[in-house]
């Protein structure tokens, strides 16, 4: 795997840990669970592995990229 596709997978790792966390409240948290089971990050069969919900993500990015435009802009959360 290139460099450039794993700083593309480490990057949408932490996006999606980082808004999958803001779910873990007393009120969410049935979702919370939920999500990281979806995400492969607990339960049967998690790990570095399960990386399967990664891959339209990266395929924006690789496009991304492939267009000429900042990659890192496209995987960045957008002010409201």
């Amino acid at each position: 795997m290139s460099e450039l596709t794993q700083s593309m997978l480490s990057t949408i790792e932490a996006e999606l840990q980082r808004q999958i966390a803001r779910l873990n409240e007393p009120r969410t948290e049935p979702f919370h669970k939920m999500l990281t089971y979806h995400m492969g990050w607990t339960g049967e069969g998690a790990g570095p592995e399960a990386t399967g919900k990664r891959i339209r993500p990266l395929m924006v990015l690789l496009t991304t990229a492939a267009c000429g435009a900042q990659w890192l802009h496209a995987a960045q959360p957008q002010p409201r």
